[in-house]
């Protein structure tokens, strides 16, 4: 499985509250998948980016993502918000 790959699966592993996952959950988890795998944060960053995972529900849409944020305004996340952590910060797209 490609590093894409474990970065999906590791997010559909997330528990969701009403739909959701926390930006604490998602950074647990793409840390503890750095940590586990010995991957290196360069090939990380760069997984998390084709994967392309939405802050608000911890699911991955690929490159259409930014996409699907102009299309449902209502699930982006404050860049504040993400910046507090470290992996979830890698996840930042531009939307508009």
């Amino acid at each position: 499985m490609d590093i894409a790959g474990m970065v999906t699966s590791a997010l559909e592993a997330l528990p969701r509250r009403k739909g959701r996952s926390t930006l604490e959950d998602i950074d647990e988890a793409l840390q503890s998948l750095h940590q586990q795998r010995g991957i290196s944060f360069k090939k990380l960053k760069d997984a998390i980016h084709s994967a392309g995972i939405c802050l608000y529900n911890g699911k991955a849409y690929g490159r259409g993502l930014p996409h699907f944020l102009r299309a449902n305004k209502k699930m982006v996340v404050g860049r504040e918000k993400a910046k507090r952590f470290k992996y979830v910060k890698q996840c930042l797209v531009e939307v508009f």
